[in-house]
């Protein structure tokens, strides 16, 4: 079978990476179907259906569904019995951002683990104090923003995103501490929602930034701050010490413009 190029988003996949399992032996398990598909791709999810015999496989790439298909109809046996393998009818039109283990999950399928590496650049502490609820209580309000690069060895794609959250909190070190954390979140989720990976034939995957309209002027410059031993750092606390570094007048830069011609 002839494959093509394609792009894979940090999304849900649609229905032409979806297969359809029917027939399957009442012992066979989760885990049992996705050691069978496994080695044609990375799974999005497995859905079992408990006493209808069926099942649901979603693939990230519809490549690694169609290989599987090839391969395995009319050949899939679980527990001595035959299965039978058809692409899914399911009718998915709307995608949903997948969650952040899911995203590094991909990055790691795609991009190798050490192939990228990402970092928290700078939080600063926008506004912050005290307020009074329509219920009467008070609660310590905190205002930030935080700013999160990542960097790709192959394509020497950077770029980096910023994240805003507002979070009230009867304490007020936990109202601040929350409002790093969401802002830190909110970063990763611009991240995720402005890249995808192209798939070619006979090359490496190839991280991709989807929106030209970010990219900054000739005259712009980033040198982001990475450790590169350090995925999506959690102890954000540690870097307050570089507040000063978030812009005040962008969104998104980056150090290249990465964009196949159409």
């Amino acid at each position: 079978m002839d494959k093509t190029n394609e792009i894979i988003y940090f999304k849900s996949p649609l229905k032409e990476s979806c297969l359809f399992l029917s027939d399957l032996h009442s012992q066979v398990t989760v885990a049992d179907i996705e050691d069978r598909f496994k080695p044609f791709g990375l799974i999005h999810v497995v859905n079992l259906v408990s006493g209808k015999g069926c099942a649901i496989v979603r693939y990230y790439s519809i490549r690694s569904a169609r290989d599987a298909h090839q391969s395995l109809r009319g050949k899939i046996l679980f527990n001595g019995s035959k299965a039978k393998l058809s692409f899914s009818s399911s009718q998915i039109t709307d995608t949903k951002p997948l969650l952040f283990h899911k995203c590094i999950d991909l990055l790691n399928y795609y991009c190798e683990f050490n192939g990228w590496s990402s970092a928290v650049e700078a939080i600063k502490v926008q506004d912050q104090g005290k307020r009074t609820l329509e219920n009467g209580q008070e609660v310590y309000f905190c205002n930030t923003i935080a700013q999160v690069n990542i960097s790709f060895k192959n394509g020497g794609l950077k770029f980096s995103c910023l994240g805003q959250a507002e979070c009230e909190d009867p304490s007020q070190p936990d109202a601040i501490k929350q409002s790093k954390k969401v802002s830190v979140t909110n970063a990763r989720q611009e991240i995720f929602s402005r890249l995808a990976i192209i798939l070619m034939d006979n090359q490496p995957p190839l991280p991709y930034l989807l929106d030209p309209s970010i990219l900054p002027t000739e005259h712009e410059t980033f040198q982001p701050y990475i450790d590169e031993e350090d995925n999506l750092v959690d102890d954000i606390d540690n870097y307050d010490f570089l507040i000063d570094l978030v812009p005040t007048n962008s969104n998104i830069k980056t150090n290249q413009k990465l964009l196949p011609n159409k």
